[in-house]
């Protein structure tokens, strides 16, 4: 059963007004994520953490959905 591990880092903010844009309202985050091909599908599980005690666990089974045009 093949299996994959990833993780990520991210540092970023979202601003209403572009004068108030600055380094002081930043925020760091990261997550750590596993996926295995089972006989079912893929399974995908997920936890993230950022700045101020935010946190996500994810956990998904199937393909990904995909809009075709």
């Amino acid at each position: 059963m093949p299996t994959y591990l990833g993780a990520s880092l991210e540092w970023g903010g979202a601003w209403q007004n572009r004068n108030d844009i600055g380094l002081e309202d930043t925020r760091f985050a990261g997550s750590i994520f596993v996926g295995a091909d089972t006989f079912l599908d893929p399974l995908y599980g997920a936890y993230g953490y950022a700045e101020g005690g935010e946190q996500a666990l994810y956990l998904f089974l199937g393909k990904p959905w995909r809009i075709r045009r």
